[in-house]
């Protein structure tokens, strides 16, 4: 069975999730209630994305054991995947509740209340993270998006400036500093931010999309057109650079 389990392990490992199921379901056969294979088999199902079956055998794990914070957080994230919004609020919270430093449970639920809109219920389990996770500059770049959703672009710096402070290549932190310049007219700055933060990560598409809105903003449409067309070439998917491009080749008479 050792053996079987580790093929598994190696199916898994190398991304045939198909294959890498059915041997844990063959298993799951003779070990129903191990609850090793039952999480195997639940990452199984999250990674083909079968949010449903995944969420059926980790129901089976809670009823084993209550007290495992990981299985909670991907009952969440299931929920998420389903559009069970308040299901998802609520297993982040039970995993918070079994580990205190659980980051990516803080992540995740911050990251969900802020796309309700709970934009303070978020700056509250930012805070509580804060106290209690490693990752402390990260949190601090989750807050300061926070208050620039609320157009607080003073206590938006400040935390992202704390984001630095602990990690000097945070350049998501440099980003959102950049935002708040522009969103206050000072598109000078905000350059100078979103330069310093290609420097430390040139390979972030959306650096050169803002650096394009900076430069449309100050009316230079060649360097404007250089950086999103960057940002397009780094991410063929962002729909921002495209929309934002095809602005600039409205301008210049580039109907087609």
């Amino acid at each position: 069975m050792e053996n079987l389990k580790k093929q598994a392990i190696d199916y898994f490992n190398n991304k045939n999730y198909k294959k890498s199921l059915e041997i844990f379901l063959l298993i799951l056969k003779k070990e129903p209630r191990s609850t090793d294979i039952l999480l195997f088999t639940t990452y199984n199902y999250m990674q083909v994305r079968n949010f449903e079956k995944a969420l059926f055998y980790l129901e089976k794990i809670t009823h084993l054991n209550k007290k495992i914070p990981q299985v909670f957080y991907n009952i969440g994230i299931c929920h998420n995947m389903l559009g069970k919004t308040q299901d998802a609020v609520n297993n982040f919270k039970k995993a918070i509740s079994l580990k205190s430093d659980f980051y990516e449970s803080y992540v995740q639920l911050g990251q969900l209340l802020k796309k309700e809109k709970l934009f303070d219920e978020a700056l509250n389990v930012y805070k509580l993270a804060l106290k209690k996770v490693n990752q402390k500059d990260s949190i601090n770049v989750n807050i300061s998006e926070i208050y620039y959703l609320k157009k607080d672009y003073q206590l938006s710096k400040k935390f992202a400036q704390d984001a630095i402070s602990l990690n000097g290549n945070n350049y998501l932190a440099m980003i959102n500093i950049a935002n708040c310049f522009m969103d206050e007219g000072d598109t000078d700055k905000g350059i100078v931010e979103l330069e310093n933060a290609k420097i430390i990560n040139s390979s972030f598409p959306m650096i050169y999309n803002n650096l394009g809105l900076c430069y449309k903003i100050l009316g230079n449409d060649e360097n404007a057109e250089i950086n999103y067309k960057k940002a397009i070439e780094l991410n063929p998917n962002l729909h921002d650079a495209f929309f934002n491009l095809s602005h600039i080749q409205l301008a210049q008479n580039k109907f087609r």
